[in-house]
């Protein structure tokens, strides 16, 4: 009997999988904020009690980092979308279903037609205002920029303009990408 081939990607969004139970805090972010995004009223319905909109523009910030790491070379090609779609739906823990991921893609792609990296990146930063938070949104768009190999230099400028803009100490990108490096081998 052979072994199924286990392709780089997903191998990723295993060990990012082992990481995260590794790391509870981390997976708690994630999960709470894809819940809250999952669960947001979708129309001018009134806001269910317990429910925090700052979770749902983490979450959306998360995604939207995840996306300009992703296509910020120029490629945005069906691998790419294939681990995103896939890590969009592992942050969600069942709460984002991946219809949903391929809506999501096309908004993010008008969005930054629209608007271009620079203000899409500014967007992403306002969303973020405790630096945990931002720790968690570039882990997340380091490993979408891991997705081919490892962080090109156009996504390390990308990665660079979104630290810069976080609520995090200076010299912490260095160090996420080493420990994503290390997480996802």
């Amino acid at each position: 009997m052979s072994e199924r081939k286990i392709d780089p990607a997903e191998r990723r969004i295993l060990r990012l999988r082992a990481h995260a139970d590794e790391n509870p805090t981390a997976r708690a972010t994630w999960e709470l904020a894809a819940a809250a995004y999952g669960s947001r009223p979708r129309n001018e319905a009134t806001m269910p009690t317990g429910f925090d909109p700052s979770a749902v523009l983490l979450f959306e910030g998360m995604v939207e980092a995840a996306f300009l790491a992703a296509v910020c070379d120029g490629i945005f090609d069906d691998k790419e979308r294939e681990l995103f779609s896939r890590l969009v739906v592992f942050l969600g823990a069942g709460a984002i279903p991946k219809s949903l991921v391929f809506k999501l893609v096309a908004e993010l792609e008008d969005l930054l037609a629209r608007d271009g990296f620079a203000e899409r990146v500014k967007a992403v930063c306002e969303k973020v205002h405790r630096p945990e938070y931002g720790k968690e949104l570039l882990r997340v768009a380091i490993l979408l920029a891991m997705a081919s190999d490892d962080v090109s230099a156009r996504e390390r400028e990308i990665l660079d303009e979104i630290a810069r803009g976080l609520p995090v100490p200076s010299g912490v990108l260095d160090v996420l990408i080493e420990e994503v490096r290390a997480a996802v081998g």
